[in-house]
């Protein structure tokens, strides 16, 4: 058995939950003159039960591997462990900084599928060395060559997954940090100095410049967070590395794989190419981090499947009937058509909205006809297969082009969706979901009712 005990650096991540309350004898002689011998001697009982509960917890935290499982241990008073059976260890990332690297540690971050949603299930701060013996441990370190991604197919990624809601996620609290420190609202600066047109010359302006400066922010965000970016392969393993300082490392068994997206967003399609995505617990988050082959030609992704995932596209399978494309597109018509004329009545009932109407509508009208366009691809593509022990799926999800594999197993659930329209027609919407925490889902709209029924059930009998 193998005991792997926590970095004597993790106390400090057992204080930081308290750190204002460590500087308060700081700040006190500081500001406040006075206050005797017992307020001294209570900020020492204080700070002195802070250090001892966070070494307490550190010296508490512990990693047993025997031959088929961990245990997690921690708690002081309360005690816990966590046992998990090596197979069922879907993800393991480990994440590094300048700090850590110059202390010989590293954060591992340690999931299974009973994960919550976006959030590590075990982090711990431990030993470089205690690392490697941990990836040997599951086996997850021998034999991996790793491949470069350039940074060319990453700054691609970075410009087409990039928003400016992620922007607005990102800077945000940065912005409200800055705002604390010099006691102004930098909201209500923003909006004193439109009102003013000190700085632009119309609204429009403003609300373009802090659109494109939200959406750099991503951008940059997104380019650090993924350059340098390699994978690595062994018959069983995938290993995802990126980013420089901090840098992260991450590995997961094949066979925890529920799912992989073939994924053309606006900029990816114009260009031809794919981002290759997976579904694994543990394994990305919120900000499109699941990627584990940025951008990929069109010639390339036959050749990425078979090699990663010993996959092919299938050929035939279930697609809408040909007198039925009409439907993929008549809301995108009525949108494309209603929108722009609604934004021009706004500005004529509202003449102080005027000058954002006309460019407003020509933005919206790209962005429906584009919409527009996507209707008529997806009742051309929009197609549901299978591929050996993966069920196999293609369409339209919003603004992005969808090609969708996922392991029978991991299946969670069909749902047929009938409309009055498809009841006459006899036809049906059905959508996928899959069995993990970030819940991969998809689309096939407007295909035979009965079709999609027998599908359902050979599907289920195959198992």
């Amino acid at each position: 058995m193998t005991c792997i005990k926590a970095h004597p650096a993790a106390v400090f991540g057992f204080i930081a939950p308290f750190w204002i309350i460590t500087l308060f004898p700081f700040f006190r002689r500081i500001f406040i003159k006075g206050g005797g011998a017992a307020l001294a001697a209570a900020e020492l009982i204080g700070l002195f039960i802070i250090f001892l509960q966070a070494y307490l917890r550190a010296r508490a935290l512990e990693i047993e591997i025997t031959e088929t499982r961990l245990v997690i241990k921690k708690g002081v008073f309360i005690k816990g462990e966590t046992v998990i059976k090596k197979h069922n260890v879907s993800c393991l990332s480990f994440k590094t900084n300048p700090i850590l690297w110059l202390l010989s540690a590293e954060t591992v971050s340690i999931d299974t599928e009973a994960g919550k949603k976006h959030k590590s299930e075990h982090k711990m701060l431990i030993k470089r060395a205690d690392a490697t013996a941990l990836r040997s441990a599951l086996g997850l370190c021998e034999g991996i060559k790793s491949f470069k991604m350039g940074a060319k197919r990453v700054t691609l990624m970075a410009a087409a997954v990039s928003s400016a809601a992620v922007g607005v996620l990102v800077a945000v609290p940065a912005i409200n940090r800055i705002g604390r420190v010099l006691d102004k609202s930098f909201a209500g600066k923003i909006i004193e100095t439109v009102r003013s047109g000190a700085l632009f010359s119309s609204a429009f302006a403003a609300i373009s410049l802090l659109f494109l400066f939200f959406y750099a922010v991503s951008f940059i965000f997104l380019l650090i967070r993924n350059i340098s970016m390699q994978i690595g392969l062994t018959a069983e393993t995938i290993y995802i590395g990126a980013g420089i300082f901090p840098r992260r490392r991450t590995y997961f068994k094949k066979e925890s794989v529920g799912s992989i997206v073939l994924e053309q967003r606006p900029i990816i399609r114009l260009s031809g190419r794919y981002i290759i995505k997976v579904g694994v617990a543990g394994y990305g988050g919120r900000r499109d981090d699941s990627v584990i082959v940025p951008v990929a030609r069109k010639s390339e992704v036959e050749p990425f499947l078979r090699h990663i995932f010993s996959l092919e596209r299938p050929n035939g399978g279930i697609t809408p009937a040909r007198h039925l494309k009409y439907r993929f597109i008549r809301w995108r018509m009525l949108f494309s058509a209603a929108v722009p004329a609604a934004i021009y009545f706004l500005g004529c009932a509202f003449p102080v909205l005027w000058p954002l109407s006309a460019p407003l509508s020509v933005i919206i009208l790209i962005s429906l006809l584009y919409f527009l366009s996507l209707g008529f691809l997806n009742s051309r593509t929009a197609r549901l297969s299978k591929s050996g022990d993966y069920l196999f799926a293609a369409g339209v999800s919003g603004f992005r082009v969808k090609e969708f594999f996922c392991r029978r197993e991991r299946v969670g659930m069909f749902l047929i969706r009938r409309y009055p329209t498809d009841i006459r027609k006899k036809t049906a919407i059905l959508k996928i979901e899959t069995r993990n925490e970030n819940s991969e889902k998809m689309k096939v709209k407007y295909i035979s009712y009965l079709a999609a029924q027998e599908y359902c059930k050979g599907f289920w009998k195959q198992q």
